[in-house]
C-alpha cells in the first residue's frame, strides 16, 4: 500500500519502484549468500586445524614407532 501512495506522490513509474525492490533484494541475498561463505570458511578453517593438529600427532607417532628395536 504504500508503494502505491509513494509513486503516487512522487510520480514515480510503478517499473522504477519494482526495480529498486529487485535491487535491494538481492543485495539481501547477496549478503546472505556471503553470511553463509564466511560460516563455511570458519568451519573449514577449524576442520584445517584440526587436521593439522592429527598430522603433528602422527608424525610424532610414527618417529616412536621409527625408533622402537624390531
Amino acid at each position: 500500500m504504500m508503494e502505491i501512495s509513494a509513486r503516487k506522490r512522487d510520480a514515480l513509474p510503478a517499473s522504477q519502484l519494482y526495480a529498486w525492490r529487485t535491487k535491494a533484494q538481492q543485495r539481501g541475498q547477496t549478503s546472505e549468500e556471503q553470511r553463509l561463505q564466511q560460516a563455511e570458511n570458519a568451519r573449514l578453517k577449524r576442520e584445517v586445524t584440526r587436521l593439522e593438529e592429527e598430522i603433528a600427532f602422527l608424525k610424532k607417532a610414527a618417529a616412536y614407532f621409527a625408533k622402537m628395536p624390531k
